[in-house]
């Protein structure tokens, strides 16, 4: 025996999968899922905290009868938030045009989802890029400057159906310093379309007793575009 190794027949080195290390994309879906995972959970929450008093509380409340003002303004104001909480807009504004009929349901919609984008806006102004980044990501400020930089203002338009993305493109618009007369119309137009979408999708699942399976839809539709987007923009 000459203790010499036997040599491959191709005389190659068999290959180190560690040169070519397998590239997951669990990293890049924690985001969204979580905020998935905390959209559908918001509902459960305060039952498990809170108990059977908030149980008993939270059913009177819901069997009442709300009047139309009560129910705009709710819808209104929950998809005002939209910007600093896990809002799910697009089921919030699916159930508006089921309980509201499809132009009051547009109308709430596109009021409290304006709502939020200025108030987004706004904070982006005044606080600059370090709020946009810790609210949205850097690694999403990355990408919407490059979206920015190739579609201007109507990025606004193309991002305002998608969760997390359309977050991110108006916090990002906000914090370079884009001018109220570029970010309003583009922002205005694009959500007075989205909810009228929504609000028309709603009424009809309403008249077809399908509002559960529409608004879960509504929910969960978005976000796998929303994937798909940032999959595409990842390999740009």
């Amino acid at each position: 025996m000459t203790g010499k190794c036997i040599d491959n027949n191709d005389g190659s080195s068999p290959p180190d999968d560690s040169e070519n290390p397998v590239d997951l994309p669990t990293g890049r879906l924690i985001r969204p899922l979580l905020l998935l995972a905390l959209a559908l959970l918001v509902p459960v929450i305060p039952f498990v905290l809170l108990g059977d008093d908030f149980e008993e509380s939270a059913r009177k409340l819901i069997s009442r009868e709300w009047t139309t003002v009560e129910q705009f303004a709710l819808i209104a104001g929950v998809l005002s938030t939209d910007i600093l909480l896990p809002i799910p807009s697009s089921a919030v504004s699916t159930y508006a045009g089921g309980v509201l009929g499809t132009w009051w349901g547009a109308c709430a919609s596109w009021l409290g989802m304006s709502a939020g984008s200025i108030l987004g806006f706004t904070l982006a102004r005044a606080c600059g890029r370090p709020l946009a980044s810790r609210m949205a990501g850097p690694d999403e400020l990355v990408r919407m400057e490059r979206v920015v930089v190739d579609y201007g203002m109507l990025a606004i338009v193309i991002t305002r159906p998608l969760p997390v993305l359309a977050e991110a493109c108006v916090l990002f618009t906000g914090a370079t310093g884009f001018s109220w007369r570029r970010f309003l119309p583009p922002m205005l137009l694009a959500n007075a379309a989205i909810s009228l979408v929504y609000a028309v999708f709603g009424a009809y699942a309403f008249e077809h007793d399908a509002m559960p399976l529409a608004i879960a839809a509504a929910l969960v539709g978005p976000v796998i575009v929303m994937l798909i987007v940032r999959r595409q923009m990842r390999r740009r």
